[in-house]
């Protein structure tokens, strides 16, 4: 992995090579492998109960925001410095 010092040269190169960057954190999802950590239900019971919009982020809205960002879809979206949060709001809390 590159020192985070090197990563904004780096993802500049990319995109003026024609590459594009983008990035979606949904937070927290339920899948089969979070469901063997500790605190899960914990965790998304915070979230429902904290974000605006009262409820955890799902498979299908963190696939739905994938495809929107796609390259050929957003070719002018090149996501440098900023990921779209999947999560009802939660961050912002």
């Amino acid at each position: 992995m590159l020192p985070t010092n090197e990563l904004p040269a780096r993802r500049k190169r990319l995109v003026i090579a024609g590459a594009n960057e983008n990035r979606i954190s949904p937070e927290p999802l339920q899948t089969h492998a979070a469901s063997g950590s500790n605190h899960f239900d914990t965790l998304t019971e915070d979230t429902k109960d904290r974000a605006p919009r009262h409820h955890p982020a799902t498979i299908e809205a963190a696939g739905a925001t994938a495809s929107g960002i796609v390259p050929d879809l957003a070719r002018s979206v090149t996501g440098i410095g900023n990921t779209a949060r999947i999560d009802g709001g939660h961050h912002g809390v």
